[in-house]
């Protein structure tokens, strides 16, 4: 989230706001300990109204403060929200709001949360061998009609969360 005096002048207190109630009753979770900011001071809240620079165990909203913003200067915020079970499919639409001196501007964008499950498997050290190329092939020397033999391979989770897998 970020925000820009676009003004000739410096600002007075400008507060870099991002509520974040609705995206959490969607299944989205402030992750602990990412937030930063290239200036002013962090604060956070579990209710909307009340804000301190000490996270609570439920953030509910996320905001920066600076006591002016130099004209063409920057404010941003950056922090990192975990996808729960219930957020996966949805589209879910965050809104931060930037104010100063009585006067606010809002900006948007949308999350699209989905579980991406990926595996590959391949001869060992090779997952991704593409199928039915040489990289891809094994032999085994005397190997007997009518017998089982062993092919070792390894098991890749190529998609973007932790998995179990069953062999």
């Amino acid at each position: 989230v970020s925000t820009t005096n676009s003004s000739t002048y410096a600002s007075r207190e400008v507060i870099l706001t991002d509520p974040l109630a609705e995206e959490v009753a969607q299944g989205l979770v402030f992750v602990p300990g990412s937030a930063s900011s290239n200036i002013g001071v962090i604060e956070y809240t579990a209710d909307g109204s009340t804000w301190s620079v000490t996270a609570p165990n439920v953030v509910m909203g996320i905001r920066v403060r600076v006591d002016a913003l130099a004209p063409a200067a920057s404010i941003s915020l950056t922090f990192k929200m975990r996808a729960e079970e219930k957020a996966d499919g949805k589209k879910i639409l965050n809104v931060a709001t930037a104010s100063s001196s009585g006067q606010s501007v809002s900006g948007q964008a949308t999350a699209d949360v989905r579980y991406l499950p990926g595996v590959a498997i391949g001869p060992v050290g090779k997952p991704l061998a593409p199928e039915g190329t040489p990289e891809d092939s094994q032999t085994r020397p005397f190997a007997v009609v009518g017998k089982e033999i062993c092919f070792d391979h390894t098991v890749l989770n190529t998609g973007d969360v932790k998995d179990n897998f069953r062999i």
